[in-house]
């Protein structure tokens, strides 16, 4: 077995097939919330500034160990 089958870890092919997909739809939503909503504000000064920056903590929280922002 290769280390792409999920077998290997007691998982059901077509479960990790469907959490495969889930991800990569999340990305796709994060993506377009930080193309659209996040990018075009950052910098712009006042509310929108602030705004754009939480935002941006708040997608990145996940993947970044921020003090301000803990999470499991």
């Amino acid at each position: 077995m290769t280390s792409k089958a999920p077998e290997r870890f007691g998982v059901d092919p077509e479960q990790a097939a469907a959490h495969a997909r889930f991800s990569v739809a999340t990305a796709e939503v994060h993506l377009a919330l930080l193309e659209d909503t996040v990018i075009p504000h950052l910098g712009a000064g006042g509310a929108a500034d602030r705004n754009a920056e939480y935002q941006l903590r708040l997608l990145a929280a996940p993947y970044v160990e921020h003090k301000d922002y803990p999470h499991d």
